[in-house]
């Protein structure tokens, strides 16, 4: 049996769809002549959008050629420039085109206005807030499969913007009625994508068209594909739930005898988790940001043994991965790094649990694990034998230590080794991070 793109659709008078070498829509062609055109880059970003309406048909649409004008009664069409997006009206217009709106990550700009989204729970945009005026001008209701069935606009708002789902662009000139995630279109109505996943063999337990795990009520698709399957968005119950993962992981990871360096440790918890769950992750490090929605990734174990070998613990300090908190309100999952004088991470320890005192929300202390390194600390080793790629056999990984940091009398304790550091936090100048999960 062959697996292909959809290339017709009659029940939507699509009568043809073309596609290019990224399995990405170039043309589309419909019964009563309207055509849409895509124009993308080759990493498959979507460079620009135009829509030629046919004023009558009086000839086969599929002979018609995007040079050929003559029976055309309007032709629009948008420009993306990274966040900016560019529209027009005309041909002429199409190279000089006027702006239409600057995204960013809690909404846009646009006509000298600014508008901020309000998401729910599966990250689709359910309302546009003006800023000018406190007013909501866009209100939009979704079916479970990311469908917008009731959208209502205030007056003398502008135009209707059309990120919905997952914040994606709903696309329904001429009937067409999909969202585009970026490396697939959606089509909403019956939750199926419309061309299949790449990635596909490692789900063959599923169709290479479904959406979401085929569970649009609990799980979103973020862009189609991945390293692995990512079907949710970090939240609140995300993040309680990685907090209380924490424990049982290390744990799992102490009786099977596995060795980590100190900041191994610290992501491996946090790529097991979110591989296990669902969840996005992306890491930026001196080599680079490594995202799990990249296409450079087709498996988990790759995606983590490539962040693995390339950070270090200075990158736990890097604002892109983790923001900084008081050791007050510290968490399981959160890490404290030991800076030298310059305040460079060298070391990072993940804390495990917390203890109160009774019945207040002062921590009394906190219990750590860590990973620690061998000779790859010795300036050149670790780089020539490769000491910090897990696969290699010269990987300088150890067993897993305990300990305990007393908060109050400020003592650290290390279980493992019976060492005891007075004055901890001085000593160790030390700085409490949690995961940036809103950037992943």
């Amino acid at each position: 049996m062959q697996i292909r793109n959809l290339m017709k659709y009659l029940d939507r008078n699509i009568l043809q769809i073309q596609y290019n070498l990224l399995n990405l829509p170039s043309e589309i062609i419909f019964e009563n002549g309207h055509k849409i055109f895509n124009i993308y880059a080759a990493d498959g970003r979507k460079l620009e959008s135009m829509y030629l309406t046919q004023r009558t048909l009086t000839f086969d649409p599929l002979e018609q050629t995007i040079g050929d004008v003559s029976n055309i009664s309007e032709i629009h069409g948008s420009h993306y420039f990274g966040n900016i997006e560019y529209e027009y009206s005309n041909l002429h217009q199409r190279q000089e085109p006027k702006l239409l709106r600057i995204h960013n990550a809690e909404g846009y700009y646009s006509d000298n206005q600014y508008y901020y989204y309000r998401k729910d729970h599966l990250g689709n945009n359910r309302e546009v807030w003006r800023a000018a005026d406190n007013k909501t001008v866009q209100v939009t209701h979704y079916y479970p499969s990311g469908m917008p069935w009731a959208t209502t606009e205030a007056e003398n708002h502008p135009s209707e913007q059309p990120y919905k789902m997952n914040g994606c662009e709903f696309l329904e000139d001429y009937g067409l009625d999909v969202t585009d995630l970026g490396n697939r279109e959606t089509y909403n109505t019956i939750n199926r994508f419309t061309s299949m996943d790449r990635f596909c063999e490692k789900f063959p337990w599923q169709s290479p068209y479904v959406v979401a795990g085929n569970n649009a009520v609990n799980f979103v698709d973020l862009q189609g594909d991945s390293a692995w399957n990512i079907t949710r968005q970090w939240n609140d119950n995300q993040i309680a739930e990685y907090q209380q993962f924490v424990t049982t992981i290390i744990q799992q990871y102490t009786n099977a005898g596995k060795k980590f360096t100190c900041e191994d440790l610290a992501l491996s918890v946090l790529i097991d988790f979110a591989s296990e769950n669902g969840l996005s992750v992306s890491i930026t490090n001196g080599s680079g940001k490594y995202d799990a929605r990249s296409d450079n990734y087709t498996d988990v174990e790759t995606f983590k043994n490539d962040i693995l070998k390339t950070s270090g613990a200075r990158d736990m300090q890097n604002n892109n991965n983790t923001v900084s908190v008081d050791i007050a309100n510290s968490r399981s999952g959160d890490m404290i790094l030991n800076r030298n004088s310059a305040n460079n991470a060298g070391h990072v320890q993940v804390i495990t649990s917390i203890n109160y005192y009774d019945d207040t929300n002062f921590v009394e202390f906190v219990s750590i694990a860590q990973g620690n390194t061998g000779i790859g600390t010795i300036r050149g080793i670790g780089r020539i034998f490769d000491t910090y790629n897990p696969a290699s056999s010269f990987y300088t990984g150890q067993p897993i230590a305990k300990g305990t940091y007393l908060v109050p009398s400020n003592v650290y304790a290390n279980i493992s080794t019976g060492a005891v550091y007075y004055n901890y936090s001085i000593t160790k100048n030390i700085e409490t991070r949690r995961w940036n999960f809103t950037k992943f």
